[in-house]
């Protein structure tokens, strides 16, 4: 039962701050079944701080805002650490007892990325067997954070009268979404390929049945078309932002359009926008291709059939169609929230089209640990 796994029938608090908004999501069992239980977006100003003391001040009011509009239950909170803010490296190491594997990743994680005892957490992921030449070996993928870093996000937490179930990663809480989205028996052995589109940045992520098997972080992201579009449109960030928002979603042409454009036809700014962003689109999908074609080498894995889209930028049609154009693959917008009840009055996530920004929060929010002594962790 559903409602059994959760401390008081209610989960833990998701908590997703990212480059663009902060996320919270709550979740309630309802017999076998999933109801979103509480949830609020806060939106980013556009110009944030560099200084991180100033950043977090501003996450700190977001968090106290949305805490004060949406009714959560309790203060248990499950956070990830943002990909920009861990170091990761795939790692190939003998097989051996786990009792003894977990000290030998942490010298050699120590060693090939420079760190000094105590400067750094480091976590792995057990991405599989691998043969390496006559040998097989465990690939690894090493997940290093900064101690500073993390126990900064713990004080903001906590200063906030928040109790940290865990902070975790960002593949370890999407690899969780999607393997509640696949429970039949038959998903256990199905390659499936990720890829998370950020405003800042992507990630690829490939998963085995409910186990990752692959990620790795992309620098190219919404800012980056929004760039493209202003360049070529001659264009504010902002008014880019919002031309390839309504160009995607089809909205109508209004005043403002003319303004901007003289008489120039909606269906020409149209293909201005696709134009223009189309081969920073295409550049991802390579980056894609590419670590496709590690997992086909390194695990001699079938290719996945097909790519889920998520992130705040998946709602973009032409993230689905020149990706698989470019991989020759199916790629389509995931809704993370398929199949839980979405209409308790208090819940402001909007109903039509995926809500494929809400992903990395789901993950987050279904975790269900009792202990608030776990940290980070590299098990989904």
């Amino acid at each position: 039962m559903i409602g059994s796994i959760f401390h008081s029938n209610y989960s833990p608090i998701g908590l997703d701050i990212g480059a663009r908004s902060v996320k919270m999501l709550q979740f309630r069992g309802v017999g076998d079944k999933l109801a979103v239980a509480a949830n609020g977006l806060y939106e980013l100003p556009r110009a944030m701080p560099d200084d991180p003391a100033a950043r977090q001040e501003v996450y700190a009011k977001a968090v106290g805002q949305l805490l004060d509009n949406a009714p959560f239950h309790g203060r248990r909170v499950v956070t990830a650490i943002s990909s920009a803010e861990i170091t990761f490296k795939n790692l190939r190491l003998p097989q051996m007892p786990p009792s003894e594997r977990a000290e030998a990743v942490r010298w050699e994680a120590m060693d090939r990325l420079g760190l000094k005892p105590g400067e750094a957490h480091i976590e792995f992921i057990d991405a599989g067997e691998v043969s390496h030449g006559d040998d097989v070996r465990d690939e690894l993928i090493i997940m290093a954070v900064p101690d500073t870093v993390l126990q900064n996000h713990m004080t903001m937490l906590t200063d906030l009268g928040l109790r940290p179930v865990a902070i975790e990663t960002e593949p370890t809480a999407l690899c969780r979404t999607f393997a509640r989205l696949r429970r039949r028996e038959d998903d256990q052995d199905q390659v499936r390929a990720v890829i998370d589109v950020g405003l800042v940045s992507s990630k690829v992520m490939i998963l085995r049945g409910n186990r990752v098997v692959f990620y790795k972080p992309v620098q190219i992201g919404g800012q980056d078309l929004n760039q493209a579009v202003a360049k070529s449109l001659d264009l504010s960030l902002q008014d880019a932002s919002a031309m390839r928002t309504k160009v995607a979603r089809g909205g109508d042409e209004t005043e403002q359009d003319n303004q901007l454009f003289g008489s120039t036809r909606r269906e020409n700014v149209q293909r201005a926008v696709l134009e223009a962003t189309r081969p920073i689109v295409a550049e991802l999908a390579n980056e894609a291709g590419l670590c496709l074609r590690y997992y086909s080498v390194t695990f001699r894995g079938a290719r996945p059939a097909s790519i889920g889209l998520v992130g705040g930028e998946a709602y973009d049609p032409q993230l689905a169609s020149v990706i698989g154009e470019h991989l020759e693959i199916e790629a389509a917008p995931v809704a993370p929230l398929g199949g839980i009840d979405l209409t308790p009055s208090q819940v402001t996530i909007e109903r039509r089209g995926t809500q494929s920004e809400w992903a990395l929060v789901t993950g987050l929010a279904l975790r269900s640990l009792p202990s608030a002594a776990e940290r980070l962790r590299g098990a989904a």
